[in-house]
């Protein structure tokens, strides 16, 4: 196989929603299907000409360009509040090494 030749295959491969390469390269959570795609924006437009209407909480398909929330837990703490109790456990030093934990 030549260079041009693996260039083609690897742009026609990232162009390609349903293969998890294509789904890296697009920034994805997850790879999908053409079809998957036509279905949730047909569900999509469903969703909202219902909750148009009536205010109905209706839940569309699960976008695969949306970043999932890293959160863990319900804690509520700034970025500064964090820092400030990183650095205080930082300063502290242990009261023995792991060398000596290991003895």
């Amino acid at each position: 196989m030549s260079w041009g030749e693996a260039l083609n295959l690897t742009r026609v491969l990232a162009g390609d929603p349903s293969s998890q390469v294509g789904a890296a390269v697009a920034g994805w959570q997850f790879a999908v299907s053409r079809e998957w795609l036509a279905l949730k924006a047909m569900a999509d437009n469903y969703v909202s000409v219902k909750t148009s209407k009536r205010g109905a909480r209706l839940v569309g398909l699960v976008d695969p360009a949306e970043k999932p929330t890293r959160r863990v837990g319900t804690a509520r703490m700034s970025s500064s509040e964090l820092q400030a109790v990183l650095d205080k456990h930082r300063a502290s030093a242990p009261a023995t090494s792991p060398s000596e934990i290991l003895k």
